[in-house]
C-alpha cells in the first residue's frame, strides 16, 4: 500500500465530495439539484459496460420540498459533512470549521431545518363563501357584501 496524499494543493472553495451520484425526476417541481457533477463525469455499470448517466444530468446532492414544507436532502458521499474533509478544504488548514466543506454543509443544514429559506406570509385575509341559487342551481361564490 503506498500513503499518497489524497489531494494536492486544493483550489479555494471547491467542496469535496466522495461517493455516487444519483438521478431523478427532472420535470418535478419539488426536487431540485443542489450539487451537480461535472460535465465530463459519466456513470458506468461496472459488469456490463453500460452507461447510466453523464455530465451535469448525474446528481450529487439533491433537496426535495413538499407542500407543506418538510425538507429532505440527499447526498450520496458519507465525507460530505465529515472531520476529514472539513479539514482537507481548509485553506490554511487551521480552521476546519470555515472551511468550504463545513461553510456549504452549515448553508444545507440550515436549509433543511428551515432556519434559512422560509417564505412567511404576513396580513392574509380571507373572504366568506356564500352559497345563492342561481336559475335554482346552488352555486358558490365570494361574498363580499352581506345583508344580515
Amino acid at each position: 500500500m503506498i500513503n499518497v496524499p489524497v489531494l494536492n494543493k486544493l483550489p479555494k472553495n471547491y467542496i469535496l465530495y466522495e461517493g455516487i451520484g444519483h438521478e431523478a425526476d427532472h420535470n418535478s417541481s419539488y426536487l431540485n439539484t443542489i450539487l451537480r457533477a461535472d460535465e465530463n463525469c459519466y456513470s458506468l455499470n461496472t459488469k456490463t459496460g453500460q452507461f447510466y448517466n453523464f455530465g451535469e444530468r448525474i446528481r450529487l446532492v439533491s433537496a426535495y420540498q413538499a407542500r407543506n414544507n418538510r425538507r429532505v436532502i440527499m447526498s450520496g458521499s458519507l465525507n460530505l459533512c465529515s472531520n476529514k474533509f472539513y479539514q482537507l478544504s481548509s485553506v490554511d488548514g487551521t480552521d476546519p470549521l470555515n472551511s468550504s466543506n463545513a461553510r456549504y454543509c452549515q448553508e444545507l443544514l440550515n436549509w433543511n431545518f428551515q432556519f434559512s429559506g422560509v417564505l412567511k406570509y404576513e396580513n392574509i385575509r380571507h373572504k366568506r363563501v356564500c352559497c345563492v341559487y342561481i336559475n335554482n342551481n346552488l352555486e358558490r361564490g365570494w361574498c363580499f357584501i352581506r345583508n344580515i
